[in-house]
């Protein structure tokens, strides 16, 4: 059985009606990518925005480090 994507909610919103962009979670000016403040999270970037938010959240106990995570993930881009 294959799911489709295009159903995937959360809380019973569709992804595209979160309207999140790549920018860290509670931190509006700290992009988690270059220009992530004007990319919107959909269904083909959904598992980068989760990679990418949950890396800074987790190291965001040391700001050091959470710099340097954002900054490693700019530069792949």
């Amino acid at each position: 059985m294959q799911l489709s994507l295009d159903c995937l909610t959360v809380d019973g919103c569709l992804i595209d009606d979160l309207e999140l962009d790549f920018v860290l979670p509670g931190y509006p000016d700290i992009e988690l990518k270059k220009g992530g403040k004007n990319i919107s999270v959909t269904l083909d970037n959904l598992e980068e925005y989760v990679q990418v938010s949950f890396a800074s959240s987790y190291t965001c106990h040391n700001d050091d480090l959470t710099a340097d995570v954002i900054s490693y993930y700019q530069q792949q881009q």
